[in-house]
């Protein structure tokens, strides 16, 4: 019952302790109100677990501290970001302007090796600016709003452009590169820079992990019943042990 001439009005809370059934004493509020029941008048008490409200709260305000803290850090990444995109970039512009301008003073003297040369500078440069202009694009990946560019694209002429980026350092090491070109497979839907992505970073592994003499080449198959086409990207080199199979295509593993 209610502690002797306690008054109802709706002023604040009498802070009471009562003990639960298991002897634990507890701290609560206890609001009265006055009510009616079938037609008589009564106080209606409510009791609210004052140490719950108080962790509640305490929860509450570290959860707005925690997203205050995202929201600083989500703040830093954009700055961070925006600093490195001209960090990046402005090397590498003047890396390609500087190789352009070199190859076109030098145009007649040059043999064929070193024109194919200045193409790959050229090729791998633009490549890795189009690579750093899209990958500091962070919040469009995080939003889930990538958009891929699908465009009709010459499969072989694709593949050997990522062939082109890895072939001096496949020639450095000795390694042979080759293509192999399904006649039934001309054109394909794609992302070419995706694609290119992908398989200039294929590339590299199989490169890298070629003992020198070896072989790394791309084959391009036609699945005309599944209206689909398979690339493949080989080399000679020491593969991947069976008990590493699982840890494929796992973020941040090698």
């Amino acid at each position: 019952g209610l502690p002797f001439g306690y008054p109802v009005t709706g002023k604040g809370p009498a802070t009471i302790e009562v003990s639960r059934y298991e002897g634990e004493p507890r701290v609560v509020e206890m609001y009265v109100s006055a009510g009616l029941w079938e037609g008589a008048p009564v106080s209606i008490v409510t009791l609210r677990d004052a140490a719950a409200l108080e962790h509640a709260e305490a929860q509450v305000q570290a959860l707005r501290a925690a997203n205050a803290e995202l929201a600083r850090a989500a703040r830093a990444k954009d700055d961070f970001l925006a600093a490195m995109g001209h960090e990046l970039r402005t090397p590498l512009n003047a890396v390609l302007s500087l190789s352009r301008v070199l190859h076109d003073q030098l145009e007649e003297v040059l043999s064929d090796h070193q024109h194919q040369s200045f193409d790959v500078i050229t090729e791998s440069g633009q490549h890795l600016l189009a690579l750093i202009n899209d990958i500091l694009d962070l919040a469009k990946v995080q939003a889930g709003m990538m958009n891929l560019d699908i465009k009709t694209v010459e499969i072989d002429a694709l593949c050997s452009s990522a062939l082109n980026i890895v072939r001096q350092l496949a020639e450095q090491k000795g390694l042979r590169l080759s293509e192999h070109f399904d006649d039934r497979v001309r054109t394909i839907q794609v992302d070419p820079l995706r694609l290119k992505q992908i398989l200039v970073n294929l590339l590299s592994n199989a490169v890298k992990f070629t003992p020198e003499g070896g072989a790394v080449g791309v084959d391009v198959s036609g699945q005309p019943e599944q209206n689909a086409v398979q690339i493949t990207v080989w080399d000679t080199g020491i593969g991947i042990d069976a008990k590493d199979l699982g840890r494929l295509f796992k973020p941040f593993v090698q």
